[in-house]
């Protein structure tokens, strides 16, 4: 037959069973407590997206819905404008270097041009028109006192000294 240990061992025993008995229950409500919390926290966002699930079954347009496609539709022109904005910048850059070469070409002919001597003038202008250019008639001004007349009249027919 079995034998029982002492009763006054079994008396002494049952206060520190209790305490582990404690200390494992407490383990065990507070990991149910954590889970009740986290639980609690994940509530609200599992309501908002049963809810958001079941107004896009009507096909109800939400805030974050219209934020979505703002943010969508944003993106979408600046990438619109981005490439616009790169062709813009490419056909700048080739309308430039168009223009630099036709340039850099007329200056060649010009310049092969007059090293043919085509721009070359056969008559060189006289000293004394390149100094002083002639009035045309329609420059003179006839109202002034007929003594300056007869004074051009008077030079124009005297022969100048030295000049024979």
């Amino acid at each position: 037959m079995p034998q029982f240990p002492p009763w006054h061992r079994q008396i002494v025993a049952w206060p520190e069973a209790a305490r582990m008995r404690q200390s494992q229950l407490r383990q065990v409500v507070s990991e149910l407590a954590g889970r009740t919390r986290s639980r609690c926290e994940q509530l609200p966002g599992a309501m908002v997206g049963e809810l958001r699930r079941r107004v896009n079954v009507l096909d109800l347009a939400t805030k974050h819905d219209v934020a979505a496609q703002s943010r969508l539709g944003r993106n979408r022109v600046s990438f619109v404008l981005k490439e616009f904005l790169d062709a813009q910048r490419d056909h700048d850059e080739a309308l430039l270097e168009s223009l630099r070469s036709e340039l850099r070409e007329e200056l060649q002919s010009f310049a092969a041009a007059i090293d043919d001597d085509l721009f070359a003038t056969d008559e060189q202008p006289s000293s004394t028109e390149a100094v002083a250019p002639k009035r045309a008639p329609a420059d003179l001004d006839l109202t002034d006192d007929d003594d300056e007349l007869d004074l051009m009249g008077e030079e124009a027919t005297t022969p100048k000294r030295g000049s024979r």
